[in-house]
């Protein structure tokens, strides 16, 4: 899974004003192909905000 927030790779230190809204972007390969898998968007306390069944997608 590559997953990056404002064109950073996860685990990057972002330093950013508040309110500055970071798309986030993300793909899911296996060897050379794409496939669908289940990506959740978990908040802090472990609340589900977001669950997508897709092989690559953009969330702000």
């Amino acid at each position: 899974m590559d997953f990056r927030i404002d064109g950073e790779p996860m685990g990057a230190r972002l330093g950013r004003p508040n309110g500055f809204i970071m798309p986030a972007r993300f793909e899911l390969v296996l060897g050379d192909s794409a496939f669908n898998g289940i990506v959740e968007v978990v908040s802090r306390g472990n609340r589900i905000m977001t669950t997508l069944e897709v092989s690559q997608g953009t969330l702000f």
